[in-house]
């Protein structure tokens, strides 16, 4: 049929309609330029023919994406409005417009007109989103839920209601929405990597349920892609200095950005080359220090997997390290591709990523002792300084005193993510407020800005006793005011299974003591690492009876708080918790240990 086409403008190119039918087959076929010059030379004919602004429109919408791919917003967005201009009511322009408009406002309107238009998904979707981002998830969840009621299989949208759910602390309702995202699209990698992490929250699923749940992940994607190893220009020299990739979209005010910066800084450039590659773009002081401080950066924000991946073996990378896991913006399928010679995960994740290839985990001996190693798909390496490092922001406040010395009143604290706030979470720390008159909870997370996801707060703990006026419940707010905010807590209370680590660092750093509650699994043992290392375990139980008996204690003994409080800073400072040098001269060190052992394999498959 195209043949004959192109013989029909051959013989009659005075025909408009031919060249209007050919550039709408080259669009699908050739690409925009083909398409553009048909598409000029129907217009020379036939300024008027009423087909011409139809291909048209699909014109500007294949040069929008084509621009989006690129990361070209600007080009998008111009290319959008202008189809827009062709199709006023075209409710699918309007909705991807709307991602491209500023304010907010501008966008919400673009989307109710798109509603507008035809009641569908996507619209309920993309106000759900900006709701969400605002911190007005009861409106957001209410969005979503218009969403699911016109395409109740809309796989985005249960995605997107079940994080807002996990971030309103109503984790039941969490998992069922992640599971009924994968019902409606079992092939979302993605999804089921959010319901991965939903399930470290969850104090109900085993350890053991929880391992053989990231290996099915693995084998569900992960394999589907890998293909036979392929060999390696990496020169196979035993102690030569390191080529180090990180992949990661938290290269910044992350705490995967406030963890690595002090590495970072350390490494021995005699020993390795650092190159970041950051694959969500971000801007902020700590994005800029890491830029500063690597050998090389390379914005993938706009990579492909496969693009990443072939960038990543022509750079000639020796180890790859994986600073994500399972949450947000991952790129473990670029792991599964495997780019590099050796490929292991590090700090950003808090458990397996079920992938065979990766390597290697790098972890710390209290996080996972040896008697846990068997639940990994990668070998466990210890890092004998620990797992990170932390550097005290220049801004943090001097400690406060004891806050109860003028209150007159004890008052617990969390500012830990509100979806770690489980049932058995609030039956406990209810109970640690039963125990001590007049006590009170100070919980801060953005979320709790809005008055709903506040509401269902009260009532849990209402459930068990502890009245609203026994409760301080607030939202976000700048670092540096959140960190002079710990002055108004006594006694910090660590949330389980999901226990905290940047939080407890700097909750210890700004002179509160964390009572922490060590479980099995690696999320559940963050808090009682870093005070292991800190040498204070008698702030470590074992058993939730144990826990609410230190608790009590603690809160109790205003000497025994006093003491900690004035010393913490020092003890932080002499420990390989501020050490960013130790803990790069750990990394380095299994960074040649592994490199060693694939050179010796490499060197025995080519004897074979």
């Amino acid at each position: 049929m195209i043949g004959a086409l192109r013989a029909a403008a051959a013989v009659e190119p005075s025909w408009s309609m031919t060249a209007i039918r050919m550039a709408e087959i080259d669009l699908q076929t050739r690409g925009e330029d083909s398409a553009r010059r048909w598409l000029s030379r129907s217009d020379a004919l036939d300024p008027f023919s009423p087909a011409a602004p139809i291909i048209r429109h699909n014109l500007l919408l294949a040069e929008a994406q084509a621009a989006r791919s690129a990361g070209d917003r600007d080009r998008a967005a111009a290319r959008l409005r202008a189809a827009l201009a062709l199709a006023p009511d075209d409710s699918g322009v309007l909705l991807d417009l709307a991602a491209f408009a500023e304010p907010s406002s501008v966008a919400v309107a673009m989307l109710q007109r798109s509603l507008a238009s035809r009641a569908w998904a996507g619209p309920f979707v993309n106000l759900g989103n900006l709701e969400k981002a605002a911190n007005r998830l009861t409106v957001a969840i209410g969005r979503y839920r218009q969403a699911i009621a016109t395409d109740p299989a809309h796989a985005i949208a249960w995605n997107n209601l079940a994080t807002a759910y996990r971030d309103a602390a109503a984790l039941p309702a969490a998992l069922l929405g992640y599971r009924r995202a994968l019902s409606a699209n079992p092939a979302t990698a993605t999804t089921e990597s959010n319901l991965l992490q939903a399930l470290q929250f969850d104090p109900t699923i085993g350890d053991l349920q929880l391992a053989i749940a990231h290996r099915r992940w693995s084998e569900r994607h992960a394999l589907q892609i890998a293909g036979p190893r392929q060999a390696f220009a990496n020169p196979c020299d035993p102690d030569r200095a390191l080529s180090i990739g990180y992949v990661s979209a938290d290269l910044g005010r992350h705490p995967v950005g406030f963890f690595l910066l002090p590495v970072i800084e350390a490494h021995d450039r005699s020993r390795v080359r650092s190159i970041c590659y950051a694959t969500r773009d971000l801007a902020d002081e700590v994005s800029r220090a890491l830029r500063s401080a690597c050998d090389a950066w390379v914005d993938s924000s706009r990579l492909s997997d496969d693009s990443l991946a072939a960038r990543i073996r022509a750079d000639r990378i020796d180890i790859l390290v994986d600073l994500s896991g399972h949450t947000a913006h991952h790129r473990l399928m670029v792991f599964a591709r495997r780019p590099a010679p050796v490929q292991a995960t590090w700090l950003g994740y808090f458990d397996t990523t079920g992938l065979d290839a990766i390597d290697y985990l790098l972890t710390d001996r209290w996080e996972v002792p040896d008697d846990r190693r068997a639940r990994f798909a990668e070998e466990v390496v210890t890092l004998p300084a620990g797992r990170f490092a932390y550097r005290p922001p220049a801004y943090a406040p001097a400690p406060a005193p004891p806050p109860s010395l003028e209150a007159k009143r004890v008052t617990f604290g969390s500012f830990n993510n509100l979806g770690k706030v489980t049932e058995p979470v609030v039956r406990i720390w209810s109970r640690i407020l039963a125990a001590i008159d007049g006590s009170r909870l100070l919980l801060k997370w953005p979320s709790l800005e809005d008055a709903g996801v506040s509401a269902s707060i009260e009532h849990r703990f209402a459930a068990y006793g502890i009245t609203r006026d026994r409760l301080d419940l607030r939202g976000g707010s700048p670092h540096d005011v959140m960190l002079a905010e710990y002055g108004e807590i006594d006694v910090a209370l660590d949330p389980f299974p999901f226990s905290g680590c940047l939080t407890t660092v700097e909750a210890l750093w700004m002179g509160v003591p964390v009572v922490a509650l060590e479980g099995g699994r690696p999320v559940a043992r963050q808090s009682a690492a870093i005070l292991a290392r800190l040498g204070l375990r008698e702030l470590v139980a074992g058993d939730e009876e144990s826990y609410i008996r230190r608790a009590v204690k603690l809160a109790m003994d205003v000497d025994l708080r006093t003491n900690l409080r004035s010393g913490l800073r020092r003890r932080m400072s002499e420990s390989t918790l501020l050490d960013g040098r130790a803990v790069a001269a750990s990394l380095e060190d299994a960074y040649r240990l592994m490199w060693r052992r694939w050179c010796r394999n490499e060197e025995e498959s080519r004897r074979r």
